[in-house]
């Protein structure tokens, strides 16, 4: 499988784990998942990452993602990145006022939507075996 393929898929499965890990820490009520906090938010990012990770696993494995399928890519990279921010700063209002605590997940979901978006671009060719950066076909 190409590296790039790889570190897009790793980047849309630790998405896809974040919507279950917790989001929040509240009194009395404990760690609280993005399926639990904002479930509308929780569900788009999950389905965000999981269709970067279909697109990521299917297709000619050896060949980059190009075209469609690495726009595809980094738009729902920014998407998803965006939940998790736009979340974090609702919940940074709700910490000054109560108390709630920010959890893991919501951080490395926004890394995640990062890994998303740059890895397409991010991640260049290499020549086989060489371990030596190649310029991409256009630039050749």
């Amino acid at each position: 499988m190409h590296a790039q393929r790889i570190v897009v898929a790793i980047g849309a499965g630790v998405g896809v784990i974040c919507t279950f890990l917790p989001w929040a820490r509240v009194p009395l009520f404990g760690s609280v998942s993005g399926t639990e906090i904002n479930s509308e938010r929780a569900w788009a990012s999950l389905a965000l990452c999981s269709v970067v990770l279909l697109v990521a696993l299917l297709g000619t494995a050896r060949e980059p993602l190009a075209g469609g399928a690495a726009l595809l890519c980094v738009l729902a990279g920014l998407a998803t990145s965006g939940i998790a921010v736009w979340t974090i700063i609702e919940l940074v209002e709700a910490v000054r006022d109560g108390g709630v605590q920010l959890g893991a997940g919501l951080y490395l979901l926004a890394v995640a939507g990062l890994v998303i978006t740059f890895a397409p671009d991010g991640v260049r060719r290499v020549a086989p075996g060489s371990g030596v950066r190649t310029a991409p076909e256009s630039t050749r």
